[in-house]
């Protein structure tokens, strides 16, 4: 039985703090948050698990062998160096830190006090992005040309970090995965579509990156939008497919269609002006996706890779790549250029 503690009681972290706490292989020990609110919370909830205001506390405790940050990203990098400098294993909410450079200090550090260092890119361990990556991985797609998510909403306005660095960590987590590849480039237009005038952070931003298994990828992160989608929409050469992460039912949709390159018997069809192409319109197919709750999945996942000495699904290597491609969609949306991201 793996001993928990939980840094932070806020938004997420009382999921994870459930998840973990319902867990059969781990045992919640305490849970550290500075607003009285929240730990008059844990205590209603959960009357045998330790509260405290004091995070060290938890660091000092040698029942404790794994540490969850769930705490503003501003925090992130020095609550998981104490962490792993106390001899901690460390499930961090994502993103990993703020900057490139903090999140490879943490993966140096883990490695060399050999610790498991994990990032909860929560959408990684839904059914829906497992199936969509077997159908990308698999063939069945087809040759990919075109990657397009909407990850938009009336959402939370954030004062200290903008629409990018709150909302896209989700999906450039789902797209590495799912093509199993990293960015080389990216092109990002960012703007105030809200907070007017340049004044708080921006709040709308489009991100076009350069894959190389696929001809164009697109992801659009906004708090100002009149309905809320999660929307992962993969087009290629044999079929399409559309995943929408908050269907209640039937969240993948296959679609045996597309446009193939037309050949004319009649060979002045050709000069035509325009390229000519032959439709495919079949059936739609609404396969079955059905699994455990996501952050179940990711608590067994941190807990294994600790009783297995592994490094887990998201390892804290895959949360640099992600905050590396961050920094470089940061850099593109203040140069107005497209960036060339630096692994």
């Amino acid at each position: 039985m793996i001993g928990i503690g939980v840094i932070g009681h806020g938004y997420w972290g009382r999921h994870l703090v459930r998840n973990f706490y319902q867990y059969n292989g781990t045992e919640l020990i305490a849970v550290s948050d500075l607003v009285e609110k929240n730990r008059e919370i844990v205590k209603e909830l959960y009357p045998t698990i330790k509260v405290t205001d004091d995070y060290k506390e938890l660091l000092n405790d040698p029942k404790i062998t794994g540490i969850v940050i769930a705490t503003p990203v501003e925090t992130h990098y020095q609550l998981t160096k104490e962490a792993l400098e106390a001899g901690k294993h460390v499930l961090v909410e994502k993103p990993l830190t703020g900057s490139a450079q903090q999140s490879k200090e943490l993966v140096d550090l883990a490695n060399e006090k050999g610790k498991v260092l994990m990032v909860d890119h929560t959408f990684l361990y839904m059914t829906e992005t497992e199936k969509m990556r077997d159908l990308v991985q698999s063939g069945e797609l087809g040759n990919i040309y075109t990657v397009d998510v909407q990850r938009v909403s009336l959402g939370l306005f954030q004062k200290t970090v903008n629409v990018i660095q709150d909302l896209a960590p989700h999906d450039i987590s789902i797209l590495n995965y799912l093509l199993n590849s990293k960015p080389t480039h990216v092109h990002t237009t960012a703007a105030y579509a809200c907070a007017g005038n340049g004044e708080g952070m921006e709040d709308t931003a489009h991100l076009v990156f350069d894959y190389p298994n696929a001809k164009i990828v697109t992801l659009h992160v906004s708090w100002i939008h009149p309905e809320k989608k999660r929307l992962l929409t993969v087009a290629g050469s044999k079929k399409m497919a559309v995943c929408d992460f908050d269907a209640k039912s039937g969240p993948i949709h296959i679609y045996n269609r597309g446009a193939d390159n037309y050949k004319p018997h009649n060979p002045q069809d050709s000069h035509t002006g325009y390229n000519l192409v032959q439709y495919r319109d079949n059936e739609i197919l609404i396969p079955p996706v059905k699994g455990a709750e996501a952050l179940r999945s990711v608590a067994e996942e941190f807990t294994k890779s600790i009783v297995e000495g592994r490094k887990p699904k998201t390892s804290g290597e895959d949360g640099l790549h992600v905050v590396q491609i961050l920094d470089a969609a940061l850099q593109s949306m203040k140069e107005g250029r497209k960036i060339e991201i630096k692994y």
